[in-house]
C-alpha cells in the first residue's frame, strides 16, 4: 500500500513538473505574440491535467472550453451573453465573473510583459504554478497579484469543468455544431441603467463576483449582496435587519 502510494506521487510530480514546463513555454508563446488567445492555452493546460488526474479523455478540452454561452474561450474568447445552457455553462458564468473582478480589482495598476507595462486583464495576467499533493490541486504565484488571482480564476474553472465532466453535452460545443450568435441572446437591459450606480466586486477569489451598488443602495457582506436600506453586516459575516442586533 505504502509503495502504491509513493508510486502514484512520483507519477503524480512527474506531471505536475511537465506541467509546469507546459505552462511556461505556453506564456513564452503569449507574451511574444504567437497566440491571439489570451491565457486559454493555460487554462487548457490546467483542464487536461485535471481530466487526466480524474481518469477522463483529455481530447475533451477543446469542446468544454469552445461550449455554451459563457464557455467560448479558447478559438474565439465570448463575453458570456443570456442564460447558461447547462452545469458546466454556469461554472464558465462564474468564472467570467471572477476575470471581471480582477480587471475591476487592479484597476489603474499594470503587468510588466517584456519590458512593457500592460493594464491587468485577462490576456496580460502571468503567473507561475506548484502543486499541493495535500489538495491535489495546482497552487498559483508569481508576478504579483493581477497573474495570481488571475490563477486563481483559471485553476477553479478548469478544476470545476473537470470534476462536472459528466455534464457535458456534445450538442452544447461549437466544435459540434452549437451557434453562439443564434442560441446566446442578451438579457433586456434593466430600466434606469444610471441607477445600478458604480461596479463593485463582493466575495474572495476564486468565487469574487462582481455588481452594481446603486449609489450606495447596495453592499457587500463577505460573499453576500444586501439592500442597505433594509440590513446591515454584522462582524460575522451575517445579516440581519435594520435595528436589530448581532
Amino acid at each position: 500500500m505504502k509503495f502504491s502510494a509513493v508510486l502514484l506521487a512520483v507519477s503524480q510530480a512527474a506531471s505536475v513538473a511537465d506541467l509546469n514546463r507546459q505552462v511556461v513555454s505556453a506564456q513564452n508563446e503569449i507574451t511574444k505574440g504567437a497566440r491571439s488567445d489570451g491565457n486559454a492555452l493555460l487554462i487548457q493546460l490546467l483542464l487536461e491535467f485535471y481530466l487526466d488526474d480524474a481518469g477522463h479523455n483529455t481530447n475533451r478540452a477543446p469542446q468544454m472550453l469552445n461550449y455554451g454561452c459563457f464557455c467560448q474561450l479558447l478559438e474565439t474568447r465570448r463575453v458570456g451573453l443570456g442564460t447558461p445552457v447547462d452545469g458546466l455553462d454556469e461554472i464558465c458564468q462564474r468564472y467570467q465573473r471572477c476575470t471581471q473582478c480582477v480587471a475591476h480589482d487592479q484597476s489603474g495598476s499594470t503587468v510588466n510583459v517584456e519590458g512593457e507595462q500592460l493594464a491587468c486583464n485577462w490576456e496580460n495576467g502571468r503567473y507561475e504554478i506548484s502543486f499541493d499533493s495535500g489538495t491535489g490541486r495546482v497552487k498559483c504565484g508569481g508576478n504579483g497579484p493581477c497573474g495570481t488571482k488571475l490563477c486563481t480564476c483559471d485553476d477553479e474553472l478548469a478544476f470545476e469543468l473537470a470534476a462536472n465532466f459528466d455534464l457535458f453535452e456534445t450538442a452544447h460545443s461549437s466544435l459540434r455544431g452549437f451557434e453562439f450568435e443564434d442560441e446566446c441572446l442578451p438579457s433586456s437591459p434593466p430600466n434606469g441603467t444610471g441607477i445600478r450606480g458604480e461596479l463593485q466586486c463582493c466575495g474572495d477569489y476564486p468565487n469574487r463576483f462582481p455588481y452594481h451598488d446603486k449609489n450606495g443602495g447596495r453592499d457587500c457582506c463577505v460573499d453576500k449582496v444586501f439592500n442597505t436600506d433594509e440590513k446591515q453586516c454584522c462582524n460575522s459575516g451575517s445579516l440581519v435587519l435594520i435595528g436589530e442586533s448581532c
